[in-house]
């Protein structure tokens, strides 16, 4: 016999198998559409991630604190593998701590006593504004002696602020004025906008 248009005529597909191929579709199909939405949910979760990311970021350069910790709370929330909002996140909290350490919560406060701890025994070299948070950590907790790293950020970077600010703080606590003095008078110069210093200085 002749062949026809397009080669040999194939054997007719019996319904059997028809139905077996159907069955194993209908399986196969609830499979793809849960991938499908696994990919989607995790495509809005990044996006979610990155934009809180990109605000904790912002915010922290600009000096808005508070708002910075927020924002990347809730990026380290939605994906705890985040190395770059959790970095962000912990620089935060240090900020945060050195800013204001009595509007910082107990959660965060333990949250850097326990990154810097882990940083301090794996021997990588402390910048110095971490230590003035240190500082704040020992103070709020009564934990060591604070002055030790107040001393140890202003040798770091003799320009630091803070580091004066703090020391000076922490003396009139203790009761030496006159210790306080040099120390309150070098934070005054180098802050001239922040009224804290003055304020201790007229106690001195």
């Amino acid at each position: 016999l002749p062949l026809l248009p397009g080669g040999p005529r194939q054997p007719p597909v019996s319904p059997l198998r028809w139905l077996a191929a159907v069955l194993v579709a209908a399986a196969l199909l609830p499979l793809g559409v849960n991938q499908w939405r696994e990919l989607l949910d995790r495509g809005r979760r990044d996006a979610q991630v990155s934009q809180h990311r990109g605000a904790g970021e912002v915010a922290l350069r600009g000096g808005e604190i508070s708002r910075a910790v927020a924002a990347l709370q809730e990026a380290v929330r939605l994906d705890p593998l985040d190395e770059a909002a959790r970095s962000l996140l912990g620089r935060a909290r240090v900020e945060a701590l050195i800013a204001s350490p009595d509007r910082v919560s107990a959660g965060d406060a333990a949250a850097v006593a326990h990154d810097l701890s882990l940083a301090m025994e794996g021997g990588v070299e402390v910048p110095a504004r971490y230590h003035v948070a240190l500082g704040n950590l020992a103070l709020l907790r009564g934990e060591g002696d604070p002055a030790v790293h107040y001393r140890q950020a202003a040798e770091l970077d003799p320009n630091l602020a803070e580091a004066r600010y703090y020391h000076g703080n922490l003396l009139m606590l203790r009761g030496a004025p006159a210790e306080a003095e040099a120390p309150l008078l070098a934070a005054s110069n180098a802050m001239p906008t922040d009224a804290r210093p003055a304020r201790l200085l007229g106690r001195a």
